[in-house]
């Protein structure tokens, strides 16, 4: 953290590529603290087209995609294996990710670090809308604390023709400063794998109650 507050001091284009790598590196050895100092020194100087994160302010980042991910530090992260694909929606903006049916049968398609208050109930809201993807197919929501990859909640399988808002209650134990949210698929057994989109909108994490 010296050398990175030294480097931000410079407010310089052409270190944001490295500051983003130390934000990741600090996320990866669960230093929420480091991660977001560096975070929100990087929005404040507008050298990240996103907001800062806690603080009192918005828990989760990019909710409405209106900005394309960047895939680092603490705005979503889109692994798109190999056959599933990703792109923008509009009017209002979200996200659509496509399975082709050759994508693996588990994997996970979209992710965030959010910064938590330990010991403390949250309730994860969405829109969404899966057109041809049946029920119980096992696409759904994971919430994992990220210093120790345990879960803390799993959502329903996702499945409607229509859009419908969806929640995922969950809550931190104690010394839970980071949870990881993540889109996964899993392939239910007795069913063939996934053949169709999810639309993405709204997406919003807040104290629960």
């Amino acid at each position: 953290m010296p050398a990175a507050r030294k480097v931000l001091e410079g407010d310089r284009e052409p270190d944001v590529a490295v500051l983003m790598a130390a934000c990741d590196r600090l996320l990866d050895g669960q230093r929420a603290e480091g991660a977001m100092e560096i975070w929100n020194s990087l929005a404040e100087q507008h050298r990240i087209p996103l907001g800062a994160v806690g603080g009192g302010g918005p828990i989760l980042t990019n909710g409405t995609f209106r900005t394309a991910p960047i895939s680092h530090g603490f705005d979503w992260r889109v692994p798109t294996p190999e056959g599933v694909s990703a792109s923008g929606e509009e009017k209002p903006s979200g996200s659509r990710l496509t399975f082709s049916g050759r994508q693996p049968e588990n994997c996970e398609v979209l992710a965030q670090f959010v910064p938590m208050r330990e010991q403390t109930a949250y309730e994860l809201k969405f829109a969404y809308r899966t057109p041809g993807i049946r029920p119980g197919t096992g696409l759904r929501w994971r919430v994992m604390d990220a210093s120790t990859g345990g879960t803390l909640a799993e959502g329903e399988s996702l499945s409607s023709g229509e859009e419908q808002l969806g929640a995922v209650r969950f809550r931190t134990p104690a010394g839970c400063k980071l949870a990881r949210l993540a889109l996964e698929y899993r392939r239910t057994a007795g069913t063939t794998r996934i053949v169709g989109f999810v639309v993405l909108r709204g997406i919003d994490v807040r104290p629960a109650g």
